[in-house]
């Protein structure tokens, strides 16, 4: 049996019956000797005047963007176009998880154009992530343990397992990563990447103590008091906030808090370098372009650990993605930590990826026994 044909009249007829710039756009995506410049191409459809043209554009984009390796070309294409492709651009980016480094390779481009589409796109995926990324941080304290500020009451009422860690085992880091992952807390305990460096170049002096013991939330306060920190409280959504519109049926994001270990205060109980109000959105994204600034590799990986503790999906992924591509040594920290926290990606379950990891621990190992 043959394969059925529309008549070639009817088939022209159809075609003839479409929106022009639909039609130009189609012939664009069909034509083989365009295709090392259709990302730019699509991107000024994307500003085409018919909205099916500028549909089918960002369909195709979204299906022909696959990684980092595609910065240069969209850094390019993006450049000088119109707000609407702009928009557009940065809602392709924002609506897939695994275009997240894409779009921190775009905000950290240097040019004016892709900067925005690519801090747009972080905004949006971490709205997609929780719907209380941008809110204010809601309880704080910055002068630990004078400054006395109770968490929420569920979440003291939960903390019944008590725990006990030695403070200076590891250094600061170390402890509050242990806290984050044996303290059973209601939420994610994240040190900020620049206390992170600043506990691994200027440690806390030994204390007298052993060990420090109690309920998460006490032991938490004695790490900050011991490594000159503080902390506020993102992203948490009270009651009253969750029942404020019982009318919008539309599905949205979950509401994830976290603590955010920060730098103690050092004048009217307000931290060093960091605005009072600032969202938590707003620092996950300057972690993100920390991650790929290279320069400052304890600052970067303590940025890709602050990530990964998180819970964040994208992040995870954008990590597997820079491990497996480049073999780069902050995307696999950010990985482990990850993994130590039960949120393995796929790629560390295979045994090729294990001896790889393997490898790059002996490589570490021997370079630290040589310049004992």
């Amino acid at each position: 049996m043959g394969q059925h044909r529309m008549p070639r009249s009817s088939a022209f007829a159809a075609l003839r019956r479409r929106p022009p710039a639909l039609v130009w756009t189609l012939a664009l995506l069909a034509s083989p000797s365009l295709a090392d410049e259709r990302v730019g191409r699509l991107v000024d459809a994307l500003g085409a005047a018919r909205a099916a043209a500028r549909d089918v554009a960002q369909a195709e984009l979204a299906r022909l963007l696959r990684g980092e390796e595609q910065i240069s070309d969209l850094v390019d294409a993006v450049d000088g176009a119109p707000v609407e492709a702009l928009r557009r651009v940065a809602v392709t980016l924002g609506e897939d998880e695994s275009l997240l480094g894409l779009a921190v390779g775009l905000a950290g481009s240097g040019e004016a154009d892709a900067a925005r589409v690519g801090r747009w796109a972080i905004e949006a995926q971490l709205v997609r992530w929780s719907a209380t990324a941008f809110d204010e941080p809601s309880v704080a304290a910055y002068d630990p343990p004078r400054q006395r500020v109770l968490f929420p009451r569920s979440w003291r009422e939960r903390a019944t397992f008590r725990l006990s860690l030695d403070p200076d085992d590891g250094g600061g880091v170390a402890a509050f990563d242990r806290l984050d992952r044996y303290g059973l807390g209601p939420a994610p305990i994240v040190v900020d990447p620049r206390l992170a460096e600043r506990m691994v170049r200027r440690p806390a002096p030994d204390v007298l103590t052993l060990r420090v013991d109690g309920p998460w939330h006490e032991v938490l306060e004695a790490l900050c008091s011991i490594h000159d920190a503080a902390y506020q409280l993102q992203g948490y959504a009270y009651p009253e906030q969750l029942l404020a519109d019982p009318e919008d049926d539309g599905p949205s994001a979950p509401s994830l808090a976290w603590i955010h270990v920060v730098a103690r205060g050092t004048s009217e109980n307000a931290p060093v370098g960091v605005d009072l109000r600032r969202s938590g959105a707003s620092f996950i994204a300057d972690w993100c372009l920390e991650v790929r600034r290279e320069g400052n590799l304890v600052r970067q990986c303590a940025a890709a650990r602050a990530l990964a503790a998180l819970d964040w999906t994208a992040a995870v992924l954008w990590f597997e993605d820079r491990w497996l591509a480049t073999g780069d040594v902050v995307a696999l920290e950010g990985l482990l930590a990850s993994a130590s926290r039960g949120r393995v990606a796929p790629s560390l379950q295979q045994a090729g990826s294990v001896r790889k990891v393997l490898a790059v621990i002996d490589e570490e190992a021997r370079e630290v026994a040589a310049t004992r």
